[in-house]
């Protein structure tokens, strides 16, 4: 029912965020985990930000997304686009 979905999103969203508080001091921790550590937990400086997020989580995914954003431009010269990626080496990806 709808109500049980709630009660099982509310308890998702309550586990995820008490697993990311776990994570974060492992992630300090350890070198490789602090790299871009604001980037995983979502701190982008994005206060306000209104436009379209796109997200690709590996370097094929974000050449697949390129004909949409270029399609996107074309139909919507104005808009703000966020493009993120999962990986960082998605950005040294030479395509």
């Amino acid at each position: 029912s709808a109500t049980s979905m709630g009660i099982l999103e509310r308890c998702y969203a309550a586990s995820m965020l008490v697993a990311a508080g776990l994570a974060y001091p492992v992630f300090r921790l350890h070198r490789r985990g602090r790299i871009r550590i604001g980037d995983r937990y979502g701190w982008w400086g994005l206060r306000g930000f209104s436009g379209t997020w796109f997200h690709g989580a590996s370097a094929g995914e974000v050449q697949g997304l390129l004909p949409v954003l270029r399609r996107y431009r074309e139909r919507r010269p104005e808009a703000r686009i966020l493009l993120t990626v999962t990986s960082p080496t998605v950005l040294d990806d030479p395509n």
